[in-house]
């Protein structure tokens, strides 16, 4: 693991969903959805911990390129050096099965109106938002090819 030296504008990124590391860098900032809105990171940020939402995760490089992955809900822990993201799943855009994504928005489509507590209700919603963002996600990108 290549450390951040010191007087660099860089810190370590980690991103782990419960089957894989995703991602482990240096980079300049991450930029994460919160159910706010989006909380920008840096190098020196005061150490916080909180929730993302499903979205976009934003990396800058040590490059200064910009790169981007879907991410559904999870937590952030910044630490003085480190940040760590912990999410239920996370895709680069040509890792997303656009027919798997759409014939699963379809279902959660269908348990939606099928639900018959709050409980399914809200389940299906998570499930159909995920599937939404990953094919505005992978739309965004076919397009740029």
């Amino acid at each position: 693991m290549k450390m951040a030296e010191a007087g660099s504008s860089t810190f370590m990124i980690e991103i782990i969903t419960p089957e894989r590391k995703f991602f482990q860098r240096d980079v300049q900032c991450v930029v994460v959805p919160a159910p706010d809105g989006e909380l920008g990171i840096l190098k020196g940020h005061a150490p916080m911990v909180a929730a993302i939402s499903t979205g976009l995760i934003k990396i800058k490089q040590e490059d200064g390129k910009w790169i981007e992955a879907f991410t559904s809900e999870g937590f952030l822990e910044v630490r003085q050096d480190e940040t760590i993201i912990l999410s239920q799943e996370v895709e680069w855009p040509d890792e997303i099965d656009l027919k798997r994504a759409q014939a699963e928005k379809q279902r959660a489509e269908e348990k939606l109106r099928q639900a018959e507590s709050m409980r399914q209700y809200r389940e299906s919603r998570i499930t159909l938002t995920r599937q939404l963002v990953k094919l505005k996600v992978k739309d965004h990108y076919k397009s740029l090819e």
